[in-house]
C-alpha cells in the first residue's frame, strides 16, 4: 500500500465534505437571493468558471491517485461516474479561454448524469440491493476508504458530481439574471 494513503484519505474527505457544504450554502444562498443582487454570490459567479475547473481537476487528480497510484481498482460505476467529469475539464479550460458561459448547459447535463451514478453507487455502497449486476471482477461496494466513518470514495463522487451541478446550475441562472439587465 502507498505510505501516505491515511492522510490522502483524510485530506480527500475532509477536501469533498467541505466542498459539500460551500456547494450547499452556494444553493440556499442562490435559491433566496434568485433574482436579486447578492454581494458574495455575484462574486463567486465571477469565478464559476474556474471553480468548475478546479472541482472537476480536482476530482481527476484524486479519482487518478486512488486507482494508479495507491492501486484502488475502479468498478464500473466509479467508470461511468469518471466519464461524466473527465471532460468538464477540457469543456471548462476551452469556456476559460473563450469566456464562454454558454458551457455550463453541458457540464450540467454531464453532472446530473454522473450524480444519477452516484446516487445508485451510495444505495449500493451503504447496503441497499443491486438493481442491476455489477462487474464481477471489480465489486461496487468494495470499500478502500471509510473517512469519519461514513465518507466513502462514492460519498466523495458524489459530492463532486453535486458541486459540479450546483456550479453549473447557479452558472446559467445567473447569465440569464445578467443578460436580462
Amino acid at each position: 500500500m502507498f505510505p501516505l494513503t491515511d492522510t490522502i484519505n483524510f485530506i480527500a474527505a475532509l477536501g469533498t465534505l467541505t466542498l459539500g457544504v460551500l456547494a450547499i450554502v452556494m444553493f440556499a444562498t442562490h435559491v433566496t437571493h434568485r433574482n436579486k443582487p447578492h454581494h458574495i454570490l455575484d462574486k463567486v459567479t465571477m469565478w464559476l468558471l474556474w471553480l468548475g475547473l478546479g472541482v472537476a481537476g480536482l476530482s481527476i487528480v484524486a479519482s487518478l491517485i486512488y486507482s494508479g497510484v495507491i492501486g484502488y481498482p475502479p468498478c464500473v460505476l466509479c467508470w461511468w461516474q469518471r466519464v461524466m467529469i473527465y471532460p468538464q475539464v477540457i469543456l471548462y479550460g476551452i469556456a476559460l479561454l473563450k469566456e464562454d458561459k454558454n458551457i455550463f448547459r453541458y457540464t450540467l447535463a454531464l453532472s446530473l448524469i454522473g450524480v444519477v451514478f452516484s446516487i445508485y453507487h451510495n444505495y449500493l455502497d451503504f447496503g441497499g440491493s443491486a438493481l442491476i449486476a455489477c462487474d464481477a471482477a471489480v465489486s461496487c461496494t468494495a470499500r478502500y476508504v471509510n473517512e469519519f466513518g461514513f465518507v466513502t470514495i462514492p460519498l466523495m463522487s458524489l459530492l463532486s458530481l453535486f458541486s459540479l451541478t450546483i456550479i453549473a446550475w447557479i452558472g446559467l441562472e445567473r447569465s440569464k439574471h445578467h443578460i436580462k439587465n
